[in-house]
C-alpha cells in the first residue's frame, strides 16, 4: 500500500519480480545497482499507483520489463542507464498515466519498446543516447502530449512511429537525421512545436527521406506525405504542403510505371502506359494538378 524503495545504492545480483504487483505508491529505484543480466526487473502486469523511477545513475544489466503495466504517474530514465544488449526497456502495452522521460544523458544500449503503449503525458528523448538495433519501438503508440525528439546525442538503429500518434511533434533535423531510418508510415500528429530554420519544401523532402527505402520506391507509402501536408496546411505553410502533395503523387506516379505489374492483356497494357504518359504530361504542365496556373 506503500512505496517500493529500491535505490541510493540498492545492489542486487538476481532477477527483482513484481510480476502483477500492486504498489500504492512510487516504485524508485534511483541509484539502484541491478545485476542480472536477463530480467534485471520483471515487472509485468504490475499495478503502479505513483511513478516508476529508475534514473539518477540508475544502472541495469538486463532487461527492465514492464509489459502492460500501469503506472499512474510518471516513467523516468533520466540520467539512467541500461546495458542490455538486446532488450533494454520493453514495455509493450503498458499505460503510463503521466510523462515518458528517456533522456538528459539516458544511455541504452539495447531496445527500447513501447509499442501499443498508451502514455497520458509527453514522451521525451531529449538529450539521451540510444545505441540498440532497432533502437525505438513506438510502433500503435499512443501519446496525449507532446513527442519531443530533440538534441539526441546518438540514435544508432531505427526510429519505428508506424501507426502511433500524438499531438505536437517536437523535433530538430540534427536528431532526426540521426536514426538509420524512421518509419513514419499511419503516423499521425497534429502540429509542430518550435521548427527549424529553414524549413523550406526541400527541408520536408528531406524530411521524408528518412524512411525505409522500400517505403519510398517498390512498396511506396503515401500516408506520412499526405499527412505532412496537411499538418503544413493547417499551421499556415501552404506553398510548402503544395510541393509535398506535387512530390506524392509523382512518387506515385514512379510507383505505378515501374513497380506496379503489368496486365498480361495487350489492351489493359497498352490503356496502362497511355495513363502513365498522361501522368507524366500532368506533372510536366500543371504539377499533377496542384499547380494549375
Amino acid at each position: 500500500e506503500g512505496y517500493v524503495h529500491l535505490q541510493d545504492g540498492f545492489t542486487v545480483r538476481g532477477e527483482v519480480r513484481l510480476v502483477g504487483a500492486k504498489i500504492g505508491g512510487d516504485l524508485a529505484c534511483r541509484g539502484g545497482i541491478f545485476r542480472y543480466t536477463e530480467k534485471s526487473v520483471n515487472a509485468q502486469t504490475a499495478r503502479i499507483n505513483g511513478a516508476c523511477l529508475m534514473d539518477r545513475t540508475f544502472l541495469a544489466l538486463g532487461t527492465v520489463d514492464l509489459s502492460g503495466a500501469f503506472v499512474n504517474g510518471n516513467f523516468s530514465c533520466s540520467n539512467g542507464t541500461s546495458s542490455a544488449k538486446s532488450e533494454a526497456i520493453h514495455s509493450p502495452r503498458a499505460t503510463i498515466g503521466g510523462n515518458v522521460s528517456l533522456g538528459t544523458e539516458c544511455r541504452i544500449a539495447g531496445q527500447i519498446s513501447f509499442q501499443g503503449a498508451s502514455i497520458g503525458g509527453d514522451m521525451t528523448f531529449a538529450g539521451g543516447s540510444f545505441e540498440g538495433k532497432p533502437a525505438i519501438n513506438l510502433r500503435n503508440a499512443k501519446i496525449d502530449g507532446m513527442l519531443i525528439w530533440r538534441d539526441v546525442v546518438h540514435a544508432r538503429g531505427e526510429l519505428n512511429l508506424a501507426g502511433a500518434s500524438c499531438l505536437t511533434l517536437n523535433m530538430d533535423w540534427k536528431s532526426w537525421a540521426k536514426p538509420e531510418r524512421v518509419r513514419l508510415d499511419n503516423f499521425t500528429w497534429q502540429r509542430f512545436a518550435e521548427l527549424p530554420e529553414g524549413c523550406n519544401a526541400e527541408f520536408w523532402r528531406d524530411w521524408l527521406e528518412r524512411q525505409p527505402e522500400k517505403h519510398l520506391t517498390t512498396r511506396f507509402r503515401p500516408n506520412p506525405y499526405q499527412h505532412l501536408a496537411n499538418v503544413l496546411d493547417r499551421m499556415g505553410h501552404e506553398e510548402e504542403a503544395r510541393a509535398i502533395r506535387i512530390e506524392r503523387r509523382e512518387r506515385q506516379r514512379i510507383f505505378s510505371t515501374h513497380h506496379e505489374p503489368m496486365p498480361e492483356d495487350g489492351l489493359q497494357r497498352g490503356l496502362r502506359h497511355l495513363a502513365n504518359f498522361w501522368r507524366w504530361v500532368q506533372k510536366i504542365f500543371i504539377g499533377h494538378g496542384y499547380r494549375p496556373g
